[in-house]
């Protein structure tokens, strides 16, 4: 029996070494393969199925065990780090601040009065939301009370609300046409001689690898047609950092860059029910080279199974 006790522990043992493994890779593959790359997006999932691998076969060999289990631990750093080793920008003595809030609702919000309310009693300067339904739309002028500025399109779910005057809005559909992407453009004035660009942004998950690829293209050609210096893109982009196309999106829409970082956001109920902890960064805000980002963090959850993100920004002096 003893012997029995044991073989099947080293077979567990196999199995959760194999699976750690696995995902600690993913990352690094996700680019060849569309299920590596979907599968990379629960990369930190490592982490436990290291432990327990460890744990179960310490006693036999714990040299090779500690050994093995720190060539994994270290090919996943190399991917987990850059997430939490980032710092936030020093405010600036001088400079335009302004306080965004950046949440997809969900379209079948599961408190929408709540999620209204909390939205209006935030000290945000400008709402970027997608997933703006019917839902929410009973709660429109409570949020105009607050943000009496809008910006919509005939299709797609994205809003932007501001305290600040908007000015030009443009709404583009995004290839593949027939997935109904629509990103949301509107200028905001910063001040006498500079405005910003602000963009809600909110892709479908349902796409195959390579209409994700021309999604992402066709996103950052947008981009490259105008001054992007002051840019602001922030949304539900339904990719994790360790994904493939986020390290390639991060690459082609510099200048901008993102400041999400280690940004778990989803999910944060599901059916209804508060979830205890996200597992999914998901959500994105990008920003072009004008904007100090002094801080950016999670915000409680709202009805919503997203949880929102608010970031501090301030625009540098010469821009």
């Amino acid at each position: 029996m003893d012997f029995l006790g044991g073989f099947i522990r080293k077979k567990i043992f196999y199995l959760f070494y194999f699976f750690s493994f696995i995902f600690a890779i993913s990352p690094w593959l996700g680019s060849i393969s569309n299920k590596i790359d979907r599968i990379s997006s629960f990369f930190p999932i490592f982490f436990p199925l290291l432990v327990i691998a460890v744990y179960l076969g310490f006693r036999d060999r714990p040299l090779r065990n500690l050994s093995l289990g720190c060539l994994i631990l270290f090919t996943a750093g190399t991917t987990l780090a850059p997430e939490f080793v980032v710092s936030n920008d020093k405010i600036l003595s001088k400079g335009k601040q302004l306080f965004i809030i950046s949440h997809n609702l969900k379209r079948l919000n599961f408190d929408a009065r709540q999620t209204a309310s909390k939205l209006v009693s935030s000290n945000a300067d400008i709402l970027i939301l997608q997933e703006w339904s019917d839902r929410l739309e009973p709660f429109r002028n409570q949020i105009l009370t607050r943000f009496p500025f809008v910006a919509e399109c005939e299709k797609g779910d994205v809003i932007i609300f501001s305290r600040l005057a908007l000015g030009k809005t443009r709404c583009r559909t995004i290839k593949p046409l027939w997935a109904n992407q629509v990103l949301l453009l509107s200028e905001i004035k910063l001040n006498d001689k500079s405005a910003a660009t602000l963009a809600s942004w909110h892709p479908s998950w349902r796409l195959s690898r390579g209409h994700r690829q021309v999604t992402r293209h066709n996103l950052i050609e947008v981009f490259k047609e105008f001054e992007s210096t002051r840019a602001i893109l922030a949304g539900d982009f339904n990719m994790t950092p360790w994904n493939s196309g986020m390290r390639e999106l991060q690459a082609e829409l510099s200048p901008l860059r993102r400041i999400t970082h280690a940004q778990f956001t989803f999910p944060a109920r599901v059916r209804s029910v508060e979830w205890p902890f996200a597992l999914l960064p998901i959500d994105h805000i990008f920003v072009g080279p004008a904007w100090s980002a002094i801080s950016v963090h999670r915000m409680p959850r709202t009805g919503s199974d997203h949880y929102p993100l608010i970031t501090h920004l301030q625009l540098r002096e010469g821009y």
